[in-house]
């Protein structure tokens, strides 16, 4: 159930990934910064077949360690 490639932020300011206005500047959250909202996305998986993504989903949906967190900080606010 191993993803064949993980995009993380760093792999798309590497790449210099231009997204649609639609996404903003932070589509993925950089490692180390605060969410720009509740559920912000940290990595896009990809999977060869739905039954190896559907197996992950099962093995990570509730896993509290998958992300490693640091210290708390204030919400982001505009």
């Amino acid at each position: 159930a191993k993803p064949y490639k993980v995009i993380t932020a760093a792999d798309l300011a590497r790449d210099k990934v231009k997204l649609p206005e639609f996404y903003g500047d932070n589509m993925l959250l950089p490692e180390g910064q605060t969410a720009d909202y509740l559920g912000h996305a940290v990595a896009i998986l990809l999977f060869d077949s739905f039954p190896a993504f559907k197996q992950a989903k099962s093995l990570l949906q509730f896993d509290n360690t998958l992300l490693r967190f640091g210290e708390k900080t204030p919400f982001v606010s505009d």
